[in-house]
């Protein structure tokens, strides 16, 4: 933990094996995905101490967001395949929607609606709140023709911004 105003570490909390992101919600809870142990660590703010471990249900959490409510924790599983839905009051993963091409990135409207970025397909998934299945699967760009361009850097859509209306989904390829 680094102290913004000094820029000097302050603590250190242990978390999962290869943390990969962390989510600070508004009530105060600090969220890092463990990659190494398929689980997310629920860590207070103000008191750096430990609270719980989630599991996720599903391998290889990296990226996380809160849903616009802050009752809910979507993490994306890259090397599972799915995106797990945690209910932060009950702490325990609720669902899991699967059928996924290694989930990467997690945004949400206003409204609730999820897109996940998918770096193995090119397409960003559209969830609306309450549904297992997307809603709608946005190509984001072309897997032959960027594999033809960039043989050894295949890496598909993996990032994605909400603003004004418009979903920013980057590509690495392009």
């Amino acid at each position: 933990v680094i102290d913004a105003a000094t820029d000097q570490i302050i603590s250190r909390v242990a978390v999962g094996k290869r943390p990969h992101m962390t989510v600070l919600s508004a009530a105060g809870k600090v969220y890092t995905t463990g990659t190494g142990t398929n689980d997310v660590t629920v860590v207070d703010a103000a008191t750096l101490r430990v609270e719980r471990k989630i599991p996720v249900q599903a391998n290889g959490p990296e990226h996380a967001a809160l849903s616009p409510d802050g009752q809910f924790l979507w993490v994306a599983n890259v090397a599972g395949n799915a995106v797990s839905v945690i209910d932060l009051a009950a702490a325990k993963t609720v669902q899991v929607l699967k059928g996924l091409s290694q989930p990467h990135n997690i945004v949400f409207a206003p409204d609730g609606k999820a897109y996940v970025t998918q770096v193995g397909s090119y397409r960003v998934a559209v969830f609306t709140p309450g549904q297992a299945t997307p809603v709608a699967r946005i190509a984001a760009g072309s897997p032959a023709r960027l594999a033809s361009l960039h043989p050894q850097k295949v890496q598909g859509v993996n990032n994605a911004a909400l603003a004004q209306g418009l979903l920013f989904a980057t590509n690495q390829d392009a």
